[in-house]
C-alpha cells in the first residue's frame, strides 16, 4: 500500500495508478527483499492498464501475496527459473496470472481451504473485487483470477 500512495503521490493523478510501473515495481522490491540475485528470472506482461485505488490495491496485495508465496517456496535451494506476472483485458473483464516454473503446489494442500494468511488474504481480495480464483498446476503454479472491468469514473 505504501508504493501505491508513493506512486499516487508523484503522478499528475492522485486517484489512478499506472498499474504496468506498479507491478513493475513491486516485483523489483520483492526480488530485492528476498534475494533471489539472478537466479529467478521475472517477467511482466501487462497491457498499458490504469486503475483506480480501489482496484490497484486489492491487485497489488493479491500480487504480493502469491509473487512472496513464489519466492519462498517454489524454488528452493539455488534452483532456477521463472516467475511471470501477466495481465490482459477483455471488453468486460481482467485475467491476471501470476505463474512460476518452479517446484509446484503441493497437491495435498485445498488452496481454497487452506490456513495459511497469504492465500486467506488472496482469497478475500479476490471476492472484494469480484473476482474468481483458479490454480493451475499443469507447468509449475499458475494462479488466476478474472474479474469484472468496473465502469470509468466521471
Amino acid at each position: 500500500m505504501a508504493l501505491v500512495h508513493d506512486m499516487l503521490y508523484r503522478s499528475q493523478d492522485l486517484a489512478r495508478v499506472d498499474f504496468p510501473g506498479y507491478v513493475r515495481t513491486l516485483l523489483i522490491q520483492l526480488f530485492r527483499s528476498y534475494n533471489v540475485g539472478g537466479r529467478i528470472r521475472s517477467a511482466v506482461e501487462l497491457e498499458p492498464i490504469v486503475f483506480g485505488v480501489d482496484l490497484a490495491v486489492p491487485c497489488g496485495l493479491i500480487i504480493n501475496e502469491l509473487v512472496a508465496n513464489a519466492l519462498k517456496h517454489a524454488f528452493p535451494g539455488n534452483r532456477q527459473g521463472e516467475l511471470r506476472v501477466s495481465m490482459t483485458t477483455a471488453p468486460d473483464s481482467y485475467t491476471l496470472s501470476v505463474r512460476d516454473d518452479g517446484v509446484g503446489f503441493p497437491p495435498q494442500v485445498d488452496y481454497l481451504r487452506t490456513e495459511t494468511l497469504g492465500l486467506q488474504l488472496v482469497r478475500m481480495l479476490t471476492e472484494q473485487i469480484g473476482g474468481h480464483l483458479r490454480l493451475d498446476t499443469s507447468s509449475g503454479t499458475e494462479f488466476v483470477i478474472r474479474f469484472p472491468r468496473q465502469p470509468e469514473s466521471p
